[in-house]
């Protein structure tokens, strides 16, 4: 059997070994399968040469794209009748243009149409969907900030035994979006919500006030790999750095809150577009001591998949919860019983990247 598998962006230039391939595609073999992982530029000149070899295409969540078509829909016609097309929507950041019933259609109206999805909460059921696997970006990032490990330095475990020395209580990314309306903005309404009483807050500006020495790193990176590498969110390193001063982080994600009162561009469509990055995935890798400011729908898939937090998701009360932490000593009490929380998570991570029994993997194998 010969699978195909899409890269999300352009490979170095790999030159395969079969005749006529073309350059941007590389291939790996096992006693099963032969699965070419191509670049976009593959994709349109020279995919028409094996198409009628592929038995199983791979496509990320805007596939499309790499096609230059305006929809997934139109992916299909690049296709073999006989290929099974299988959108893998592992990628934070990307959404779909479809809604739950437009996407439920496209799979339904072709046998051969299939969907791993970390989204759509509320879609129909069906055999050749499988919905709500929150878990796909953390292999996504993961793997994606590993290649540059040697740019990242990894940061010691926490030490819960010094909690008087840490510079500030809590630190928080507000983001480069969050003065602008059409950006993040309820990001700034939430932290206006808490009464931090004498409780001493962080808040970086990462994207545009980098301390002398964070500019020089930043540089660094700049200048040996490339600007994107040196700016953006997932390879971020300064926050490295940053987050060894504070005893907790206060961490936004990137999607919608979905409270109509403080996310003001909030629309019940967004419930299906949920997604985790990066930003979630750094707090579990280490153990030092967090809050992750959730949606309840992504809270509990988390949970459902292994992860344990010592505070609730957004909608069950977590500002109410902020703020009695606030009181007294209660942040440090909370950080020494919280501590065996974020080790555990720390162990789940890891645990979950290398587990070949979760439901994405179960589903992709009956596809053979």
């Amino acid at each position: 059997m010969m699978a195909y598998v899409h890269a999300s962006y352009d490979l170095h230039p790999f030159v395969c070994e079969e005749e006529n391939m073309g350059d941007g595609a590389v291939s790996f073999k096992s006693d099963n399968i032969n699965a070419f992982f191509c670049s976009d530029e593959f994709l349109r000149n020279d995919y028409h040469k094996i198409k009628n070899d592929v038995d199983i295409f791979v496509g990320w969540t805007e596939v499309n794209k790499s096609f230059k078509q305006d929809s997934i829909k139109d992916v299909r016609k690049f296709l073999s009748k006989d290929t099974k097309f299988l959108i893998f929507d592992d990628i934070g950041e990307y959404s779909f243009e479809f809604d739950r019933n437009e996407i439920y259609k496209f799979v339904d109206d072709n046998p051969k149409n299939y969907l791993i999805t970390q989204r759509y909460t509320h879609i129909e059921p069906h055999e050749r969907i499988l919905n709500n696997q929150a878990y796909l970006p953390f292999f996504y990032y993961y793997f994606d900030i590993n290649d540059l490990l040697y740019y990242h330095p990894p940061l010691p475990d926490f030490d819960y035994q010094r909690l008087k020395d840490y510079k500030y209580d809590y630190l928080c990314y507000l983001g480069k979006d969050a003065n602008i309306e059409n950006g993040k903005p309820w990001r700034g309404r939430f932290v206006d919500r808490i009464d931090f009483k004498d409780k001493k807050l962080w808040k970086p500006s990462t994207f545009h006030g980098l301390s002398e020495k964070h500019k020089i790193f930043r540089k660094y990176v700049e200048r040996t790999f490339n600007t994107r590498f040196a700016d953006y969110g997932q390879y971020m390193l300064t926050s490295t750095f940053e987050s060894l001063e504070v005893k907790v982080k206060l961490v936004f994600e990137s999607f919608q809150i979905l409270d109509e009162e403080i996310d003001v561009g909030y629309d019940s469509f967004d419930e299906d577009q949920q997604f985790l990055t990066e930003k979630t995935l750094k707090c579990f890798l280490y153990t030092q001591p967090y809050i992750l400011i959730l949606n309840k729908i992504s809270y509990d898939l988390l949970k459902e998949f292994g992860f344990r937090f010592p505070f609730p998701s957004y909608h069950d009360g977590l500002i109410d919860f902020i703020n009695e932490l606030n009181e007294g000593d209660n942040l440090e009490k909370w950080i020494e019983t919280s501590a065996e929380d974020f080790k555990h998570n720390k162990k789940q991570i890891y645990k979950l990247l290398s587990d070949n029994t979760l439901p994405f993997v179960k589903f992709f194998e009956k596809m053979f």
